[in-house]
């Protein structure tokens, strides 16, 4: 049985260009820094038990959590976080967000190649529900209350 599919089908369409991931989207990216008082007001939620995770079927993007005492960015899929996925890891608050801080919208996107953690070839992945400057300020008002709750965030 045929299914009308070949190797170098599939091979050629991981390099398609996306909407959200053409050149003159990756080039209107902000390379502002994410900033030390932003990423410490991150941190905060994250202590609290609060997450950015987008939360559909399949492919997420990437979200934010503290998990088993260790900050995260992870590559979410069908709404959970998993360790296995874990991008990027910090043992401590104050390494955390200094990696945070001197991010920015073009680098969290996985399009800055000197970003060795975040970067990727993958044009499916690269800002494609990706953490931003501005999902990061929805998080803090979205998750100021005291109990913990996810934020699916979304873009």
């Amino acid at each position: 049985m045929s299914f009308g599919f070949s190797y170098r089908l599939i091979e050629r369409k991981e390099y398609q260009v996306h909407d959200w991931s053409n050149d003159m989207v990756l080039k209107g990216l902000s390379t502002e820094k994410i900033g030390n008082e932003l990423a410490e007001r991150v941190a905060t939620q994250l202590d609290c038990g609060h997450v950015i995770c987008n939360m559909h079927r399949d492919y997420c993007g990437h979200g934010l959590a503290k998990l088993n005492d260790k900050y995260g960015i992870f590559e979410v899929h069908d709404g959970f976080l998993l360790d296995g996925y874990q991008v990027v890891s910090f043992l401590n608050r104050n390494d955390f967000i200094a990696y945070l801080s001197r991010q920015s919208d073009y680098s969290l996107s996985g399009a800055d190649s000197s970003e060795k953690e975040l970067f990727t070839t993958r044009s499916f992945a690269i800002n494609n529900q990706r953490l931003s400057r501005s999902r990061l300020i929805d998080f803090i008002y979205e998750s100021s209350s005291p109990s913990p709750k996810n934020n699916a965030g979304g873009e």
